[in-house]
Formats: structure tokens, C-alpha cells, sequence
């Protein structure tokens, strides 16, 4: 379970990563121009947001416990945001394009939106919605699943089964002429 937990966190990832890049609108104004908002346009917030489920998929890797399975909550909990801030977005398109027709047109407010004849919905918004769906149901198996076992230290000093006199003798019988390789 903890392998799905993920692999559906990196395609998450990567699924918005495509989202974002991508247009998932485009607003036709009444004099011809057409603004294309991308998913990093659209809403401050939801990056938020996604950066916040991010952050505790990474985190998850240096905790073990009840706090590990907390973070992995975080993560579930911020993807399902994600998703239902993209869709809340989605639906009102014209408050994240207000800022881009007043960069077009140099109106601003009321007035920009005002000259808006149509809103052409691309669908990459989707994306979105994907990413933060596999962002929430990753961190729900990662609160899920057990903890990794716990590698031994490489670097650990270990004591050794000799004693003293041993390391004496067998340099002892190096300078009679001994053999230290013959046992």
C-alpha cells in the first residue's frame, strides 16, 4: 500500500504540473481579442494549496509514527482543496481573468469584464481536478499504511569479540614470524 501511496502522489504531481502549464480558458472580448488564461493564472490560491499537499507528500519521507500518518492526512486533506477549489474556479471563470484583460486592454475592474463576449472552456482544468483526486487518495493510503522498517546504521561502531591480550598476541606472533592471514 505504501508503494500506491506513492505513485499516486508523483503522478499527482506531475498531472498538475501538465495543468498548469496549459490553457484552461480562453475569453473572447467584444473587440476581437482573445486572452488565454493558463492554470497558473487561474488562481493563486489553488497553488497554494498544491504546494502545501506537495510539501507533506515530501515530508512524509523523514517522519515515522503517528506524526507521518498526521502529514500524510495534511496531504489528503489539501488534495481534496485542490479539487474543490479547481472546480469552484472553473465554474467562474471571469474572476481569475479579470487581472489578464486588464494587462490586454489596460481596463480594469467592472469594465474589463464588461467586455467580455464569450468564454471558451478548453477542459485542462480536468487536470486538475485529477491531480488533487490522486493527491487526496494518496495521502489517504499513506495515513493507511504501516512504516518503513527502519535501515540499520552503516556507520554504527560495533565492539569487537576480542580482547586485549588477543590483539597482543596476535601482534606478538606477526613479529616471530606468524602468519596473520592463516588461521
Amino acid at each position: 500500500m505504501k508503494q500506491f501511496h506513492a505513485v499516486f502522489s508523483v503522478i499527482a504531481i506531475l498531472v498538475a504540473g501538465l495543468g498548469a502549464s496549459t490553457v484552461w480558458w480562453r475569453v473572447s472580448l467584444d473587440s476581437g481579442q482573445v486572452v488565454a488564461i493558463t492554470g497558473t493564472e487561474s488562481s493563486a490560491a489553488l497553488w497554494s494549496l498544491g504546494a502545501v499537499a506537495i510539501a507533506s507528500f515530501g515530508l512524509q519521507f523523514t517522519l515515522r509514527g503517528l506524526a507521518r500518518r498526521i502529514i500524510a492526512s495534511v496531504q489528503a486533506l489539501f488534495g481534496g482543496f485542490f479539487t474543490v477549489l479547481t472546480l469552484l474556479v472553473a465554474t467562474n471563470p471571469l474572476s481569475s481573468a479579470a487581472s489578464s484583460i486588464a494587462e490586454v486592454t489596460g481596463i480594469s475592474g467592472s469594465n474589463a469584464l464588461a467586455m467580455v463576449s464569450s468564454i471558451e472552456l478548453t477542459g485542462w482544468h480536468f487536470s486538475a481536478v485529477i491531480a488533487g483526486a490522486l493527491m487526496a487518495l494518496g495521502g489517504i493510503l499513506g495515513a493507511l499504511a504501516g512504516d518503513r522498517p527502519v535501515a540499520g546504521d552503516r556507520f554504527e561502531r560495533r565492539s569487537s569479540s576480542g580482547s586485549v591480550e588477543d590483539s597482543v598476541s596476535a601482534w606478538d606472533s606477526l613479529s616471530d614470524g606468524g602468519d596473520p592471514t592463516r588461521r
